[in-house]
């Protein structure tokens, strides 16, 4: 067995993210490391060959109502003198990352590994994070940037010696994270590493690290069409919440159709406008789009939201 163990968390639930996956486990063999991969997703076979150990879960932990929910809310327009207002609930991923980490530090921690890279899959390996893993760091957490953000602190590349994993261990749990979280700050896994960071006493890079897959969350648009937007109310407080699409930002000639449990209605793209169902979310059978005459299912995402609600605030 290898001293020195790669602990690679994944959520590879596209092509692309497993093609960057194996591109960089290929890199990491070649730099004598063991890899121990968690994931929640079934990978292709080749992909799990390369590897020395996989320890696949069914969960992925986000943080969910009641637990926790994350709110956000946003003045839109106005419409006939009232403001719209939308607003959404997301679920947590802080928990999802931070719960691999801690369970891919267990598995390692049962073999006689002496030195623990973690890494998440799409960590972009160059030069300077190839240095990293031909040394030995005994207690180190990289900084990562992504465009104009900087972090003090990423689950992106952190390295370890066996003492100190322990202690990275010891300080993740949910209990944990969720005292974290009822800070009015930073709400995030990287806030809380930094916390970690801190205490610890963990030491840094002179160079950030950077991600090759980047996910850009659509907050107040559930269009999946580059050219459409619009915005879903699921009202889940209400005891007959009806299904409504508020249309907006839409400056062109498309020709757009909704389909609520077969009821067609075409709808006027010229001016923001909210569409009535007269379906509540109980009744919901079939939803979609047709969009120039394209059909886009909108079933499945209405399944998907948590809560979302479009409020209208007079004008004063």
């Amino acid at each position: 067995m290898k001293k020195k163990v790669a602990l690679i968390s994944s959520f590879c639930d596209s092509d692309d993210k497993i093609n960057v996956l194996n591109e960089n486990i290929k890199k990491l063999k070649a730099f004598n490391l063991d890899i121990i991969l968690a994931t929640p997703i079934y990978l292709p076979d080749d992909v799990i060959k390369l590897c020395d150990y996989v320890f696949y879960t069914k969960e992925n932990l986000m943080l969910e109502w009641p637990l926790y929910r994350e709110g956000y809310w946003k003045e839109i327009c106005e419409i006939e003198g009232n403001i719209v207002i939308l607003w959404e609930v997301h679920s947590h991923y802080g928990w999802a990352g931070l719960s691999q980490v801690k369970k891919l530090t267990e598995i390692a921690l049962t073999f006689d590994y002496e030195y623990f890279y973690h890494l998440i899959y799409d960590l972009e390996i160059n030069r300077d994070v190839l240095n990293v893993l031909n040394e030995e760091p005994s207690n180190l957490i990289a900084p990562f940037k992504r465009g104009n953000v900087e972090l003090n602190s990423s689950l992106h590349l952190m390295a370890f010696n066996r003492e100190n994993v322990k202690k990275l261990n010891d300080h993740i749990s949910l209990e944990n994270y969720l005292e974290f979280l009822k800070i009015p700050k930073d709400r995030s896994a990287e806030a809380f590493l930094e916390k970690i960071k801190s205490s610890m006493k963990s030491e840094t890079t002179d160079f950030f690290v950077s991600d090759k897959i980047h996910i850009l969350y659509k907050n107040f648009n559930h269009s999946e069409v580059d050219d459409l937007m619009f915005f879903i109310e699921k009202d889940t407080r209400n005891d007959l919440p009806e299904i409504r699409i508020f249309f907006y930002k839409n400056n062109n000639a498309l020709d757009v159709k909704v389909s609520i449990n077969d009821n067609l209605t075409k709808i006027d793209l010229s001016r923001n406008s909210i569409f009535s169902s007269g379906v509540n979310i109980f009744e919901l059978e079939s939803a979609y789009i047709l969009l120039n005459n394209k059909k886009i299912d909108l079933l499945d995402k209405i399944k998907s939201i948590k809560y979302s609600e479009i409020q209208l605030k007079k004008v004063v």
